[in-house]
């Protein structure tokens, strides 16, 4: 956690817990509003479709706790890292970590959709664009496709593949973005790009508002070895639940 556009004050961290799925922090913006961020991810040992599910989750509860009600626009990001910020007029929460590649020279491709179903599941697709199967570099796969998504209403606005410094400042200086798709596929340290969701929570009071974030990695074979004649793959679980990786996303 840091601040990376320097914008702002730090918020403070008030608690941090963690269980055998969740890690939790509870931070405190200025005594006026209180962000909860829970990381999850879950285990589901009676249920081989949902243990087969590639996922994990980013859970934010927003709530005032000075009796006032604070008009909210909560921003989040991964870079080909992850990256989460609060805004109510002068603070940002960030966090980073990079996600497509250990060769920060490698060239990351990506795109921005919504499912076309009732879902309502918008979602940025970022992966590494020379696939090297069963590979990593510095202990980081490197093949599979990363999805970043969250539900589709009214008030959700993205960028997709902008630069990180351009798309978190339009989010700081607006409170939203822009809507665009950067098609500039590039190395993820050329000019780092960013696939950033912006929500507006609107005017917030001491009830919690919720909003959630999925990553997920989809890699259509698990595992290979060397069998009794030649090398044999083993196809991921979740496919033998959904048709393709944006169906197991929704």
């Amino acid at each position: 956690m840091g601040a990376p556009l320097n914008v702002g004050s730090n918020v403070n961290q008030k608690s941090f817990e963690y269980t055998s799925t969740r890690s939790i922090f509870t931070l405190d913006v200025a005594g006026k509003v209180e962000m909860k961020v829970t990381f999850l991810s879950p285990v589901v040992p009676d249920d081989l479709m949902k243990a087969s599910l590639p996922q994990s989750y980013l859970d934010l509860a927003v709530y005032s706790t000075d009796g006032n009600q604070h008009d909210v626009q909560l921003y989040t990001d991964i870079s080909a890292g992850e990256s989460a910020y609060l805004r109510s007029g002068y603070f940002l929460l960030t966090i980073d970590q990079e996600w497509v590649s250990g060769d920060r020279d490698a060239t990351a491709q990506w795109s921005y959709d919504v499912a076309p179903d009732d879902s309502y599941v918008a979602y940025h697709k970022v992966f590494r664009q020379e696939q090297l199967p069963f590979a990593e570099v510095n202990q980081q796969t490197e093949y599979g496709y990363w999805y970043y998504s969250t539900l589709f209403t009214t008030t959700l606005t993205h960028r997709t593949g902008g630069t990180d410094v351009a798309t978190r400042k339009q989010f700081a200086t607006n409170g939203s973005l822009d809507n665009t798709v950067d098609t500039n596929y590039r190395a993820i340290r050329d000019a780092y790009p960013v696939f950033a969701f912006a929500q507006d929570l609107g005017s917030v009071g001491s009830t919690s508002v919720y909003t959630l974030f999925q990553l997920s990695l989809h890699q259509n074979d698990a595992v290979q070895f060397l069998g009794e004649k030649d090398v044999q793959v083993v196809p991921s679980l979740w496919t033998s639940y959904f048709s393709d990786d944006v169906a197991a996303v929704r």
